[in-house]
């Protein structure tokens, strides 16, 4: 009945809330079927999420709409964390995750489960979601948990303890879920999104261990001959993909990264997944900085900043912060790097993120370095070099780029036997895991080391490292300090200008202005990064 409009205000806001009240359950009815229908048709559930969630929200106090409401948010989930609504679902999600646990109901827990883990990672929730973990074990090994969702949930957890540097504990997790797989009796025949996912996950884990890159390498490999063999979700394929980029990226590939970045980018966009989208333009940003086209660089992490910010993605923000600090670090805008750094340490102290606090460490003490603070940069390598291999752990990439960088601070100290010393350890760590580009680091500053007469020949083996890897601000760094060892001036002249000019290709401002006025033979060093 319609509602006169010479009623006081009082009783026309009673009867619309009553009309609401009463007509909830039809719309919460009808918009689970509206989901089903429109569920590969994100535009469409876009268009009407804000209306749906209200739907939900209304719905808490009702006792009797809890079972429908459930229903929607499983048909819903996880379709509004790719649309963005990050901070209204995991209100939803933690109400469907405890309703489920109270009506014990195995596959709605484990659904509800993996999205709230996602959440809480990705927000940087970490405590709570360590708190999680013995729930997390007894999904593992029950039974009735798909397996889909077992592995669903260990990438989050494996993802979370890698950054946390807890080895060990990433190890004995990740025995445990191959466990539940084998007790499961699944091939890789009938279940081949479980085994590429598998792959993906047993990659980062070799990754977190320091292990070959040949051999992480060849677990992308696997994912991706999976999802190419195999018709899978579209955002499997993605992963496979952005996952192989970024070791191709890490190996020196990185045209080949940007092939594959472009793919999962595609794949992305196709299932309109806001985050995973950011995500790989953030990594596709690094692709570029590597094959020294700086301002495609620059577009791409501001886009990955500005979504990782509005979904408060806090873990996914503070990376893509500090990725941007190298690109300033690498145009030579040493204020913009450090304004940069000082935000990816308040982000990251703000979530507990103690790997990114130390990438940040890192990524300050080069700016250190480079405004001559060269004990005040010490100090903070053999800070990060120390927490990072505690507890026995190897070596890897960040360790290798904080000893370059160390071996410039101890020459600079005026202590050239600790300097040789932390070069060729960084080149022995390169080798090791088959990681060309901090080879190519390790060269440079080994170079740095030695006597004037043995520098050249050094060089030329870092420069053909960083043509072959095209890394064009290693080569141009490269030809300027070759020009200051040529035997003729003419060849010296030569030397320093194509160093120039690739620098200039780079759009590396700051440090093309340092270089143009310095006195004539002034030995300079461009960053040390990867």
């Amino acid at each position: 009945m319609p509602i006169p409009d010479s009623l006081p205000e009082e009783q026309v806001a009673y009867y619309t809330a009553y009309y609401r009240d009463h007509s909830l359950p039809r719309r919460l009815a009808k918009a689970v079927d509206f989901v089903r229908e429109n569920r590969h048709l994100s535009a469409a559930l876009d268009r009407n999420m804000t209306t749906l969630l209200q739907y939900l929200e209304r719905s808490h106090a009702r006792s009797d709409l809890h079972q429908i409401g459930l229903e929607l948010i499983l048909e819903l989930n996880p379709i509004p964390l790719h649309l963005g609504y990050w901070e209204l679902w995991e209100q939803e999600i933690r109400f469907a995750h405890t309703l489920s646990l109270q009506q014990g109901r195995i596959q709605d827990i484990a659904v509800t489960l993996d999205c709230l883990l996602m959440v809480l990672y990705y927000t940087g929730q970490h405590d709570e979601l360590k708190r999680t973990l013995p729930e997390v074990y007894r999904l593992m090994e029950s039974p009735e948990c798909p397996p889909h969702l077992v592995i669903g949930i260990a990438s989050t957890v494996v993802g979370m303890l890698i950054y946390e540097l807890d080895a060990h504990y990433t190890n004995d997790f990740f025995d445990k879920l191959i466990s539940s797989i084998q007790q499961r009796n699944l091939s890789p025949e009938t279940h081949p999104d479980l085994y590429a996912r598998l792959h993906i996950l047993r990659s980062s884990v070799l990754r977190k261990n320091g292990e070959s890159l040949d051999l992480i390498f060849h677990e992308t490999e696997q994912a991706v001959k999976l999802v190419e063999s195999h018709p899978q979700p579209v955002e499997l394929a993605g992963d496979a993909y952005r996952i192989r980029a970024l070791i191709n990226w890490v190996r020196g590939e990185a045209a080949l990264a940007v092939v594959d970045y472009k793919k999962a980018l595609s794949l992305f966009e196709q299932s309109n997944n806001i985050f995973s989208t950011a995500l790989t333009t953030g990594n596709l940003g690094l692709a570029y900085w590597s094959l020294g086209d700086l301002k495609q660089a620059v577009e791409a992490k501001e886009k990955g900043i500005e979504i990782a910010k509005n979904l408060r993605a806090y873990w996914q923000w503070a990376r893509e912060v500090g990725d941007l600090a190298v690109i300033f670090l690498t145009q030579g805008d040493l204020e913009a790097a450090l304004r940069c750094i000082e935000r990816q340490i308040k982000l990251s102290t703000r979530v507990g993120q103690e790997a990114e606090i130390l990438r940040a460490a890192g990524h300050r003490a080069i700016v250190n370095f480079h405004q001559g603070l060269y004990e005040q940069a010490r100090v903070d390598l053999e800070m990060e070099i120390t927490e990072e291999t505690k507890e026995d752990r190897p070596e890897g990439v960040n360790v290798g780029c904080a000893r370059a960088t160390l071996s410039l601070c101890y020459l600079f100290l005026g202590q050239p036997e600790k300097a040789l010393r932390e070069a060729e350890r960084s080149i022995a760590i390169g080798r090791r895991i088959h990681v060309r580009p901090l080879e190519l680091i390790g060269l440079r500053a080994l170079a740095e080391c030695l006597p004037k007469a043995e520098r050249a020949a050094v060089f030329h083996e870092a420069l053909a490292v960083a043509r072959q890897t095209h890394r064009i601000g290693d080569e141009a760094a490269c030809l300027i300090s070759l020009s200051h060892l040529a035997s003729e001036p003419e060849e010296g002249r030569a030397l320093w200008q194509t160093g120039l000019d690739l620098l200039t290709q780079m759009g590396a401002v700051g440090w093309l202005t340092q270089l143009r006025t310095l006195p004539a033979g002034t030995h300079f060093i461009l960053p040390l990064m990867i």
